[in-house]
């Protein structure tokens, strides 16, 4: 039986820290002022290259709306 190595990195301690930095960074801003630092942020970023290559979400598609959703009648 193998004994355990020590954790190198410990993800769900960066996690938590990063979401502490970020609520310290907007605490106290209206709605709009979160959104706002939240897009400059994504712009700006480490990843605002990645990002802004992704192809852009067309929304619902027309087929999925017309048939109610995707629902189904059993009887």
């Amino acid at each position: 039986m193998k004994t355990p190595r020590p954790k190198k990195f410990d993800c769900v301690a960066m996690k938590e820290a990063v979401q502490r930095e970020i609520v310290a960074s907007i605490e106290g801003l209206s709605p709009e002022q979160e959104i706002a630092r939240i897009r400059r942020d994504v712009d700006q970023g480490p990843l605002s290259d990645w990002w802004h290559s992704l192809p852009k979400d067309p929304g619902p598609q027309s087929e999925t709306l017309s048939s109610g959703g995707g629902s189904t009648n059993r009887r």
